[in-house]
């Protein structure tokens, strides 16, 4: 159970989406906020509506990939707002559109830098800092239903890959925090209203620059007819974090996706048994 009233919430890709629906939630809970996101515009239009709420904000422009941009922004708005003990690693980047063996190395990079290295950064930062808080504190790593169960039309390993890693990255840490006082949650969104399809708008030079992807425009206008309101999954990572949860699900419905994983496991397990039996290994 983690209270949150007068703690300092550490939101990564708080411009918009489900960042923007956290921060919402958590600012209507007492806290105040440290958004950061790669697109400064729409940080900006964050700054303007908590100020105009007289919600204590500050903001920061960076791409959570690179270590040092992390460590300096963290340490700023720590000096600015008091020590973070809610860390949000929500910021990710999408990636439909091609077979995984037709996906330039630079794209799967790109994918892995932000959506897996980017959250290894952000712990780095605030981990430490956070074990000697008084009060403990929490972090919330979002991944995705597809780290579970991928959508086979979109053609997007890469992705799904990358969120199954931030599965068991945070398995790891909840077992390495144990009896710290620092509680963790990993939510695993169906789809959200949010820019994650054009993501490569957004991707570094490092990386190949902005571009656009194929599928993208299809895959933004599903998300704009059926995705859920940020709001309302902002206050549902909210709830889960004053409850103490381990594993959110935002979408019961996809029970029966994972129900057909969970039976190719078993399957998987009672061929074993049956090899196992018949070379006569016990």
């Amino acid at each position: 159970m983690t209270d949150i009233a007068n703690r300092v919430a550490f939101i990564t890709g708080a411009g918009g989406g489900l960042g923007a629906g956290i921060a919402r939630a958590l600012a209507a809970e007492g806290a105040s906020l440290a958004l950061v996101d790669i697109n400064s515009s729409l940080l900006a239009e964050r700054k303007a509506e908590f100020d105009e709420l007289g919600v204590p904000c500050e903001t920061r422009t960076i791409d959570i990939s690179d270590a040092e941009a992390v460590n300096a922004a963290t340490m700023d708005l720590t000096a600015r707002l008091g020590p973070i003990t809610l860390c949000i690693n929500n910021a990710g980047v999408g990636y439909v559109g091609a077979p995984l063996d037709e996906v330039p190395l630079r794209d799967f990079e790109w994918v892995f830098a932000v959506n897996v290295i980017g959250v290894f950064n952000c712990l780095r930062a605030l981990v430490p800092a956070m074990r000697r808080a008084p009060r403990g504190g929490h972090i919330v790593n979002i991944a995705s239903i597809d780290a579970f169960a991928g959508e086979e039309d979109l053609h997007h390993a890469p992705y799904c890959a990358s969120k199954a890693a931030v599965v068991m990255l945070s398995e790891g840490l909840r077992h390495d925090l144990r009896g710290t006082g620092i509680g963790t949650t990993v939510v695993c969104p169906g789809l959200v209203r949010s820019a994650l399809p054009f993501s490569a708008r957004n991707r570094p030079e490092r990386f190949g620059g902005t571009y656009a992807r194929p599928g993208a425009d299809a895959f933004a206008t599903e998300m704009a007819q059926s995705g859920m309101d940020p709001d309302v999954a902002g206050r549902i990572v909210t709830e889960a974090i004053k409850q103490g949860r381990d594993l959110v699900f935002t979408h019961p419905e996809f029970g029966e996706r994972l129900a057909i994983r969970q039976a190719s496991i078993n399957e998987a397990l009672e061929w074993s048994a049956g090899i196992r039996a018949a070379i006569g290994t016990p």
